[in-house]
């Protein structure tokens, strides 16, 4: 085991949340000095710099890397549905600047007026509305940037704790690897979605 955090006793378990929060804040002032201004790369940067410190034991990545991938790879899908009123409608791959501009004219098309008031309508089916609500996770992906950190909050200090000699916290680490790995999966695809972006 090595690592650059060693959470010995109760009150270290809070090292990893304070080191993620405070390399967000330092990463977040340090890009904007610099003036970069690519959206989800703050995120991505703490995130990546936390799990640098902490912890580490190779029977963690043997426990945790497939479902880290098979969410990882649910995450990063760009695949949508031909109709986007239809979830069984045959689904079609875009790029990730496609998915990301799909992803903006659904949240423009949502607050139409006219949609809202089609949303209230009893003709409607139940079924339609909930598809143009929430056609492959556009709602998520909005926020993939928050969920990405609140995610990574919690899992990397289970990692932590895990790596440290908790083993009985293997099988949390590894039911916890897949939403994990699913939300790095939707920063990654919000951060190549996002090449020239609002700064994070």
């Amino acid at each position: 085991m090595w690592g650059l955090i060693a959470p010995n006793d109760s009150s270290d378990v809070f090292a990893i949340p304070i080191i993620l929060i405070v390399s967000f804040i330092c990463f977040w002032f340090i890009l904007r000095l610099f003036r970069y201004r690519r959206s989800g790369i703050t995120q991505l940067l703490s995130i990546l710099f936390t799990f640098i410190l902490a912890p580490f034991n190779p029977i963690a990545i043997v426990i945790a890397i497939v479902p880290f991938i098979l969410g990882f790879i649910c995450g990063r899908s760009t695949r949508v549905p031909s109709d986007v009123t239809d979830r069984f409608s045959p689904r079609i791959k875009c790029s990730d600047i496609g998915y990301a501009k799909l992803v903006e004219r659904h949240e423009y098309l949502i607050s139409n007026l006219a949609i809202q008031e089609q949303m209230l309508s009893p003709y409607l089916s139940v079924h339609s509305k909930l598809s143009l609500l929430f056609p492959s996770g556009f709602g998520i992906y909005r926020h993939s940037r928050s969920l990405a950190m609140v995610t990574s909050l919690g899992y990397l200090t289970i990692w932590g704790s895990a790596n440290e000699g908790y083993s009985d916290l293997y099988g949390l680490l590894f039911f916890l690897s897949l939403p994990f790995g699913t939300a790095m999966g939707f920063l990654w695809k919000y951060l190549k979605g996002h090449p020239y972006g609002q700064f994070a």
